[in-house]
């Protein structure tokens, strides 16, 4: 039997990429998704941003990145893990509460279903989800297949501000200046390595951040375009294809 599958999608907070992870797990026959959500620090150990005088769930020290790794190693061995050990799991956080009902069509739904059966037969694929993850070196090291989503600022920011999420204290929605002074700072901080002309952040913020050649030569990372007008069984497709493409490419190269 196959090793498990290991696939990562990231990117900024709103650029879609829960959607797409959420769709892929009606998609792929043996799938399970990760939400690096569930592996953030209980409330009173998450940073407090002095700046704004709020807690800053954007940042690396909000994520229990060690338990998160330790978790994408078992799996990647198949070996089974305690989730009340690793996971703070958040059963309302937002993970959980994106609509679980996407707007795939009935029709590229079935089709790619049916490819993925004979794709990846009795082969488990973990689907892990979650932003800033392609900054650690651990984390990517372990995955097979990384997916980055990107889109500009001002569509990240107008998504955002319409958010609510779940957390230990009650909800919580973005206070003013929320986006300006943790999300976006912490995404391009984190992420300029591999961004075309990172240096110039008024670049990245009109692309989203687009992928350097070190990003898709050494690191191999595939990105995808997710704005409001894009067609989402377009980009659904355009996923699968990037993922049989990987898996058959690496089936040739064990056989050789």
């Amino acid at each position: 039997m196959a090793a498990p599958l290991i696939i990562g999608l990231s990117g900024a907070s709103s650029s879609g990429k829960t959607t797409v992870a959420n769709a892929l797990g009606t998609i792929f026959p043996d799938s399970s998704i990760i939400h690096e959500d569930d592996f953030y620090l209980p409330d009173n150990q998450i940073p407090y941003n002095e700046e704004i005088h709020e807690y800053d769930w954007d940042c690396p020290g909000a994520i229990n990145f060690e338990n998160l790794t330790e978790v994408v190693k078992k799996l990647k061995l198949d070996e089974t893990f305690d989730r009340q050990k690793y996971m703070h799991l958040e059963t309302t956080n937002i993970s959980n509460q994106i609509d679980k009902h996407f707007c795939v069509s009935p029709d590229i739904h079935n089709k790619l279903r049916t490819l993925a059966q004979k794709a990846f037969l009795d082969r488990k694929v973990y689907l892990i989800d979650g932003f800033l993850m392609f900054g650690s070196k651990q984390l990517v090291d372990l995955m097979d297949i990384k997916l980055f989503f990107r889109t500009d600022y001002e569509t990240l920011k107008r998504r955002r501000q319409v958010r609510k999420y779940n957390v230990d204290a009650g909800v919580w929605t973005d206070p003013p200046g929320y986006f300006t002074k943790c999300v976006w700072p912490q995404y391009y901080h984190y992420h300029k390595g591999i961004f075309c002309d990172g240096e110039d952040e008024h670049k990245v913020r009109s692309t989203g951040g687009a992928l350097n050649d070190y990003a898709k030569s050494v690191l191999h990372i595939d990105d995808f375009i997710n704005n409001d007008d894009s067609d989402f069984d377009t980009l659904i497709s355009d996923v699968f294809h990037t993922v049989i493409g990987h898996v058959r490419d690496s089936e040739v190269g064990i056989q050789k």
